[in-house]
């Protein structure tokens, strides 16, 4: 939502002059004339987002192996809602808005391997909840668009920002009861109980589970390490879907980065074109 938004988000703020007080000259600020050092600041942020997933995608890939993927989906989960809490408050300081653009889309790619590793859960109905998980995903960047919807509207971006920050926190609730905290394997039995295996499940099941109960099965705790992984890692089919994403990310984040400044560049020299036209005229 962050990344793909990112674009919508630019055009509000740039509407509404961010960082012209900070960055802009007195004589700027007295003549309400927004200066190209305020408009580059879009420009930091979005590298330092590009950054913070990336780096954060990679560092999480390795923190996954120790601590398995409920808890960093948690992690993550505290991360998104804090960066929009932060988003939020941008009225008081625009480096809110900074600060949590960065740490809302740090490791946001990890979000399509931890949701559609419960795929296994789903059996026969797998491959249509990954597809459909995979596409929430990518889809998310229209809560951006609804919010200019609002905005247009009459509606306070900031409002509108503060309330995606509280839906959220959904996040974090079905990551500590729904999210299983330990790998789930191949064959999922079919007495599999999500809750059970949950954060919170496996405190409050812990003494309560029956082995022959229906619906209690837990799994074992049997951790992933990174020598298991190696074969995986440099198997050609892994090598050539990394060569791709390198491509597609640059070739698609690039393209959102540069949105905003490409269309206004094509509108004022339209309206030039129009002016020098009506001019000769």
């Amino acid at each position: 939502m962050t990344a793909r938004g990112f674009p919508i988000v630019q055009f509000i703020f740039e509407e509404q002059k961010l960082f012209m007080n900070e960055k802009c000259s007195e004589e700027d600020i007295k003549n309400e004339s927004y200066c190209e050092e305020a408009k580059a600041v879009f420009g930091h942020i979005f590298s330092a987002m590009m950054l913070a997933i990336n780096a954060g995608s990679f560092t999480f890939g390795f923190l996954y192996l120790k601590i398995g993927g409920a808890y960093l989906r948690l992690i993550l989960g505290v991360f998104m809602t804090t960066g929009l809490f932060f988003i939020s408050f941008y009225k008081t300081s625009p480096y809110f808005f900074y600060f949590g653009m960065v740490l809302s889309s740090t490791g946001i790619i990890m979000w399509i391997p931890l949701n559609t590793m419960i795929g296994p859960i789903f059996k026969h109905n797998a491959s249509y909840v990954i597809l459909f998980l995979s596409a929430l995903v990518v889809g998310s960047g229209a809560t951006f668009w609804y919010g200019k919807l609002a905005y247009y509207a009459g509606f306070a971006f900031d409002s509108y920002v503060f309330i995606i920050a509280i839906a959220s926190t959904m996040t974090i609730l079905r990551t500590l009861l729904l999210f299983p905290s330990l790998p789930i394997p191949k064959d999922v039995p079919d007495d599999f109980c999500m809750f059970r295996n949950s954060i919170l499940g496996r405190v409050f099941c812990r003494n309560q589970i029956s082995p022959d109960a229906q619906g209690t099965t837990v799994l074992e705790n049997k951790s992933i390490t990174f020598k298991q992984c190696l074969p995986y890692l440099f198997h050609p089919v892994n090598i050539a879907l990394m060569a791709w994403d390198c491509f597609g990310f640059f070739r698609s984040y690039t393209f959102i980065g540069w949105m905003v400044p490409w269309l206004n560049h094509g509108f004022h020299s339209h309206v030039d074109a129009c002016t020098d036209k009506h001019a000769y005229k």
